[in-house]
């Protein structure tokens, strides 16, 4: 990859977590939502400390009928850096976001960015997955797939 293209990549990159951030710094300072962020989150014994019985509990069980162990695990990290900080889980969400654009970035199909228009773009979709704790699961499966899709293309 030349000097250009480098350079112009990280204009680009630069441009959407500068955009991002300020667009959607505000979802920061929200609190938790009275939907089922309680459960997920506030209420939730496996994410309230890190051991043994927990990451098995959450790698084996569903939780409030749903299997989502990565969702779980993401909690479980967001407790150990925040505790009860809902701020900094709505960070999180903010960054998982942003790291998602980045990954889409210049990169993939035109289903990719189709994906990510309909998913991240401006607006009330968007502020939901910031604002609803419980919503970061769809952002860390397009996550997924973005590095999935990475991983094809380098084999």
């Amino acid at each position: 990859m030349n000097l250009e293209r480098k350079t112009g990549l990280f204009c680009l990159a630069m441009t959407v977590i500068l955009f991002s951030a300020f667009i959607y710094k505000g979802a920061i300072r929200n609190h938790i939502l009275e939907w089922d962020d309680q459960v997920y989150v506030r209420d939730n014994p496996h994410i309230k400390a890190l051991s043994i019985d927990n990451i098995k509990s959450i790698l084996t069980k569903p939780y409030f009928k749903n299997y989502t162990p990565i969702h779980l695990l993401s909690y479980l990290f967001d407790h150990i850096f925040w505790g009860d900080n809902y701020s900094g889980y709505h960070l999180t969400n903010l960054l998982i976001h942003i790291l998602n654009l980045l990954l889409d970035t210049g990169y993939g199909p035109g289903i990719i960015r189709f994906l990510r228009t309909i998913s991240y773009r401006p607006g009330r979709t968007l502020k939901k997955h910031l604002s609803w704790l419980k919503r970061r699961s769809p952002s860390m499966l397009l996550m997924d797939f973005h590095i999935l899709y990475w991983g094809i293309s380098i084999c």
